[in-house]
């Protein structure tokens, strides 16, 4: 990888890949958590406090998937208004054989 030589080319290889990366590993453990409380609540049995609690760690669950992926989109659609394209994937197109 090349040395970046300006802000704009250091917050497109480094500081956008790093965000994305921790959206990523953040949005694992929110899903992490959302299924962790849906094996709670149908161990539960009975139990409704237990109930109770694995419903609001379903919920938070959710929360943070949601606000995580609309952090993801707000870094790309900002990334995208100040860098250009230089902030995408891939910039190629498939055209069928």
């Amino acid at each position: 990888m090349t040395q970046p030589t300006n802000l704009s080319s250091l917050i497109t290889s480094y500081v956008i890949p790093l965000i994305n990366l921790a959206v990523a590993v953040l949005a694992a453990a929110a899903l992490a958590i959302f299924m962790w409380g849906i094996v709670r609540y149908i161990m539960s049995s009975g139990s409704s406090s237990e109930k109770t609690n694995s419903r609001g760690m379903m919920i938070w669950g959710l929360v943070a998937l949601v606000v995580l992926v609309s952090v993801w989109g707000i870094v790309r659609v900002v990334a995208d208004a100040f860098f250009g394209a230089a902030t995408t994937v891939s910039n190629s197109t498939y055209t069928p054989s």
